[in-house]
């Protein structure tokens, strides 16, 4: 091309990640015209900054008379430039210049041409861009589905280790020795139960529980506990911006994940520094809208921290699961990817920015919620004891189906355990005195659990119905089939079953455990 415009300089120059400097990707003529000037030729790097930045044709037609040095070169002698820049979907992210040695050397037919090579540079970039995120997509939900599943078989281990536990806890309750290490054995259930809920949370098949959040008192609430875990070498930051509007997420789930942030942050600066978490408010129109964010209004949550900063290849890899450079014991790599599954899962994104040497900035963006926020009514605990109603218990896993056998009994249910879904239905179809059924959803072969619910309820419509599962709804699911039966998460502890069971046999039990 430069020999075909006779010009000396043709560049190509992009914005950096960080938006505050530019890189020179290609060029042709800046060695030989350094070479053949005493001043060396360059770009003003903070002017061309700017100029990117107005997304608009610059084109000097002498470069002698530029005083006012509006095109931000640094080159001896006269002639005449463009610059020309290149957007990826309204955004400007470099330019193409080029310089000649003559002054007035670009006329309608040169600009027409240079244009048509920077759309042409646009275009590759932007599908080079694609592809490259397409990838990266494409391997983190192969990866969420791999993780998913090893979350249900392990959640089906970990039913029968805590059924077992809790079990064994009702006969030796007059034993402190025996009690004090079925406890401890339960606690090492509990994290483990917390390590899958954090694969499936990235796997999103983490059953939310969405409402109106107010941002501000989540975040005054979150920033009182990090004080306290941080250390003194962290500063801690914590800004909101004015008429902020709630967020309609689950709100332990995003108390979870900016305590992972936080922490993230913190130990990217072993010497210490500061961590700013803000929120406000962003507006994303039709033009704007993308495969990451569609359009509308969200709240954006960032944590932003002074440590050391990722390189580009860690970066790419920052949300995989189990992805660390942390020394062993010091992490599970779980942190980044369980906020950025639950960042998609609740309808929003999750976005890193971060350059080595400089920090990093982690960017939530939630949907904002229509009504205003409020404080949930605290229901008091009761033990719920059943009064011999049949309880059809249908579960592939033999232990797991012993242990579901066993609950069910302790707490006064006749009980009549299938391992499939046809049996089940043969069941219902004989046995009228069946008064509730509990599935699991996946089932193996056949019908899965929410299939064997629809049937059931063809056969009995006023069939009071639970679900288990330790995979949780499918991200797929039409909402309505997903939301219409209650799901108890595994692993579940004994009275968490009886008293799922007894909220579905009669669904006014809340309403009168309620203090009034």
């Amino acid at each position: 091309m430069a020999a075909a415009l006779d010009t000396r300089v043709v560049a190509v120059v992009f914005v950096t990640d960080d938006r505050q400097s530019v890189a020179t990707r290609a060029s042709t003529g800046l060695d030989e015209a350094a070479a053949a000037s005493r001043s060396p030729i360059g770009f003003d790097r903070e002017a061309l900054l700017a100029r990117i930045a107005e997304g608009e044709t610059l084109v000097v037609d002498d470069l002698a008379g530029d005083t006012d040095g509006r095109f931000p070169l640094v080159v001896a002698g006269s002639g005449s430039a463009v610059l020309l820049p290149l957007s990826d979907r309204g955004r400007p992210m470099g330019a193409l210049l080029v310089v000649s040695s003559q002054p007035r050397h670009f006329d309608h037919d040169a600009l027409h041409l240079l244009q048509s090579v920077a759309n042409l540079i646009a275009a590759f970039v932007q599908r080079r861009r694609t592809e490259e995120q397409l990838a990266h997509s494409q391997r983190l939900d192969a990866i969420g589905q791999l993780t998913g599943g090893i979350a249900h078989d392990f959640n089906n281990l970990l039913t029968v280790l805590s059924g077992s536990l809790q079990l064994l806890e009702m006969e030796h309750e007059q034993r402190p020795e025996a009690s004090e290490l079925i406890a401890s054995a339960l606690r090492s259930v509990g994290r483990g139960a917390e390590l899958t809920g954090k694969l499936l949370a990235f796997a999103r098949r983490q059953r939310l529980m969405p409402q109106a959040v107010a941002v501000p008192a989540l975040l005054r609430d979150v920033e009182s506990m990090l004080q306290r875990t941080l250390g003194d070498s962290v500063r801690l930051y914590v800004r909101c911006e004015d008429d902020l509007p709630t967020a309609y997420v689950d709100p332990t789930q995003l108390d979870a994940a900016l305590v992972n942030l936080a922490l993230n942050a913190r130990d990217a600066m072993p010497r210490g520094g500061e961590i700013t978490v803000e929120a406000g408010v962003h507006q994303v129109g039709d033009q704007a809208a993308s495969g990451e964010l569609a359009a509308g209004r969200y709240v954006r949550i960032s944590v932003t921290d002074t440590g050391r900063g990722m390189a580009p290849e860690i970066l790419a890899r920052a949300m995989e699961p189990f992805f660390t450079t942390k020394e062993a014991g010091r992490g599970s790599g779980l942190g980044l990817s369980m906020a950025y599954g639950f960042a998609k899962q609740s309808g929003g994104h999750l976005r890193i920015d971060s350059t080595l040497g400089y920090g990093t900035r982690v960017a939530l963006f939630l949907p904002a919620a229509q009504a205003l926020a409020a404080a949930a009514s605290p229901v008091a605990a009761t033990r719920v004891q059943g009064k011999g109603e049949a309880v059809l218990v249908v579960e592939d896993d033999g232990a797991v189906r012993n242990i579901a056998v066993a609950f069910l009994r302790s707490a006064g249910y006749q009980v009549l355990a299938v391992a499939s879904a046809e049996e089940a239905l043969r069941r219902l179809s004989d046995d009228e005195s069946i008064a509730l059924l509990f599935s699991d959803v996946m089932l193996g072969e056949g019908m899965n659990g929410k299939e064997l619910a629809i049937a059931a309820r063809g056969l009995r419509p006023r069939l009071p119905i639970l679900l288990t599962s330790g995979y949780e709804i499918d991200a797929t699911e039409p909402a309505a089939t997903a939301e219409a039966f209650e799901l108890l998460r595994k692993p579940y502890r004994r009275e968490q079953l009886a008293a799922a069971v007894a909220r579905a046999l009669d669904p006014l039990i809340d309403e009168r455990a309620a203090p009034q």
